[in-house]
């Protein structure tokens, strides 16, 4: 087995001496005035003789790991991980030189006296990210709290320590925008579901349709229904005579189905009838980019991980809850109200 190279090494290949070398290869070259020359004929010999750094050392000597630790849990509808959040996380994490490691909380040991997982028990990371986001049992937020590592909530509500977005705003601001357009029969489509912001969406609707002196209109949700039994009911709903010239669904499922009733029944979109979901990118559906709120998950992976390296310098100082506005992205679902 080949052994490792060690910066003694490196010295000796390139003339300069070992503490030269140490600067130049642990990033402290411009802080000591090391010419570019000399750094970068240091980093090509380095890289011949296929040197690696010691992390071992490297955490003695720092007393970090340069790691983040994404604690998800084993029940998967709890830990919902869209691929623009995990791709904010390690976006933002290489610009900071750390890595990420993943963890699963098995739920059903909670309920076990003493239980404490490994990586709560020994120090293995810097911080944790917890992507645990609805029914969150007692026991681990209390062994959380009692292991005293650094922690940041995403996409939970807590009181402090957390990141999430803003979904009660964002539906209020769904609402203004198509009031704006003339739409006063707007509807909200729910979904049932356990996650805060299947309130937050709803009731921001609500508010924002009570603030305009107008009834508000929340259909039953279309979430336990298959791909057919959505669109039928999307019919039922738009063959009445009272339909609603303004729907914003909850989910870009939802819109979509609606979508395809409203031209299953000759409607044109958004001529006759205005469609806006919740979203990270622009739903399609029937060949429409749908319009949509913009959650934003890889810029709030981003600002988690500056808020989690924020707690692991000041871990005792609880941080302000960041809550994140959602952007009208306007697709091609959204339009002036019919004239009567």
């Amino acid at each position: 087995m080949k052994k490792n190279v060690t910066i003694k090494e490196i010295a000796q290949k390139t003339g300069f001496s070992v503490p030269t070398v140490s600067l130049a290869l642990n990033d402290k070259a411009s802080s000591v005035g090391l010419r570019e020359e000399t750094c970068r004929r240091i980093q090509k010999a380095a890289a011949e003789l296929g040197y690696r750094p010691n992390a071992y050392r490297m955490v003695v000597h720092t007393g970090r790991f340069q790691c983040a630790t994404l604690l998800l849990s084993s029940e998967g509808r709890r830990s919902f991980m869209p691929i623009g959040l995990l791709l904010g996380i390690q976006d933002e994490l290489a610009v900071r030189n750390m890595h990420l490691t993943l963890a699963k909380l098995p739920d059903e040991k909670l309920v076990e006296s003493g239980f404490i997982p490994r990586f709560l028990q020994e120090w293995m990371s810097d911080g944790l990210l917890i992507n645990y986001t609805h029914n969150i049992p007692a026991a681990m937020e209390e062994i959380i709290v009692r292991c005293r590592i650094p922690a940041i909530w995403i996409n939970s509500k807590h009181p402090f320590d957390c990141i999430h977005p803003d979904d009660h705003g964002g539906a209020g601001a769904g609402v203004d925008s198509l009031l704006t357009l003339g739409h006063r029969r707007i509807a909200y489509l729910q979904r049932g579901g356990e996650h805060y912001s299947h309130d937050d969406r709803r009731n921001g609707y609500r508010a924002a349709m009570l603030a305009a002196g107008l009834p508000h209109n929340i259909l039953p949700g279309y979430g336990g229904l298959s791909g057919p039994g959505r669109i039928a009911a999307g019919r039922e709903l738009l063959s009445r005579a009272d339909r609603p010239t303004a729907v914003i669904a909850y989910a870009p499922q939802d819109a979509g189905a609606l979508l395809t009733a409203a031209f299953q029944l000759g409607l044109a979109v958004p001529q006759d009838l205005s469609i806006l979901t919740f979203a990270d990118w622009h739903p399609e559906g029937t060949g429409l980019l749908i319009s949509y709120l913009q959650i934003s998950a890889h810029r709030l992976g981003e600002e988690a991980i500056k808020m989690l390296c924020h707690k692991i310098e000041q871990p005792a100082e609880p941080l302000p809850a960041q809550v994140f506005p959602l952007r009208l992205i306007e697709g091609e679902t959204i339009g002036l109200a019919p004239q009567p």
